[in-house]
């Protein structure tokens, strides 16, 4: 009887190690690929919450704020967005 017990535990341990390497592959398969976009701001037309809360309900996530090379003390920034493919 303590055989069986044991054979048994050690069955189910590998199950559930098949079922997590199967899980596992499964993930590896599903790479996620990715869009982007880039917003210029100007100083004479900044980048307002309407247009940022327009590209949310699009289902673009900002990801990066660079502000202008040329000066930094400006309005001038890029804005980078992603979302899924």
């Amino acid at each position: 009887m303590k055989n069986i017990t044991v054979a048994i535990l050690i069955l189910s341990a590998f199950g559930t190690i098949t079922l997590a390497q199967q899980t596992i592959r499964s993930q590896v398969r599903t790479i996620s690929k990715f869009e982007y976009k880039i917003v210029r701001s100007e100083e004479s037309h900044p980048v307002e919450e309407k247009q940022l809360n327009q590209l949310g309900d699009e289902g673009w996530e900002l990801i990066q704020v660079h502000p202008s090379a040329i000066n930094w003390r400006s309005d001038k920034n890029i804005y980078v967005f992603k979302r899924l493919k």
